[in-house]
């Protein structure tokens, strides 16, 4: 949690991807040459995107977050599209998510996210 004038600048600087310590800069280097694209995914111009992720695989409401986040652009009248992992699903190709697929197919947080959004943007 950001709580003082310190901790704001270096969430500032996190933002803007100018933290420079030795620890960190060290850390990038060796994502740098370790990460690798699995499924590239190609956007629209102009297309912006919102990451959610985080350490876990599950509990950390990550997922509860993306329906926030989806349901208030959507309200602001911007289109929404959400790309997630269809944990526990059967699929081996990225797919679009339908309200009557079934979750042992999707995974059951595709299929919550496709049932909730159904009518966001």
């Amino acid at each position: 949690m950001i709580r003082g004038p310190v901790d704001g600048v270096v969430a500032r600087a996190l933002e803007r991807g100018t933290w420079r310590f030795p620890a960190s800069l060290a850390l990038a280097a060796v994502w740098a040459r370790a990460a690798h694209v699995a499924r590239p995914l190609p956007l629209p111009a102009g297309a912006r995107v919102i990451g959610v992720g985080g350490p876990t695989l599950g509990g950390s409401h990550k997922t509860p977050l993306v329906l926030a986040l989806a349901h208030a652009l959507a309200e602001r009248g911007e289109r929404v599209a959400v790309v997630a992992h269809g944990y526990g699903g059967a699929v081996s190709r990225a797919r679009r998510v339908t309200t009557s697929d079934q979750a042992s197919i999707v995974g059951d947080e595709a299929l919550w996210l496709a049932r909730d959004l159904r009518d966001a943007g």
